[in-house]
């Protein structure tokens, strides 16, 4: 989940997404999901539609797992959208 912390802060922003993306690929399901919602962060003040992306890809995966906790951190970053467009 901190795949940041281990690559260090000189890492430039293109290996860091690259390291997320490849991350939300993992086979553990809880994991995956809040990997989207990170990466939704880390794109946010980039590119808006591809954040949006990311939260719902989390949204519906902690949905299909019944996962309550997890859809309120995805809810949790609807309202910000608007305020950052």
């Amino acid at each position: 989940m901190f795949l940041w912390s281990l690559v260090g802060a000189e890492a430039d922003e293109g290996s860091l997404l690259t390291l997320m993306r490849r991350a939300c690929a993992s086979a553990d399901a809880w994991g995956g999901r809040l990997r989207h919602l990170v990466l939704g962060i880390a794109v946010a003040q980039a590119d808006l539609a591809a954040a949006e992306r990311e939260f719902l890809q989390a949204l519906d995966g902690f949905r299909s797992l019944g996962e309550r906790w997890g859809q309120a951190l995805a809810l949790d970053r609807w309202p910000a959208w608007p305020r950052s467009r």
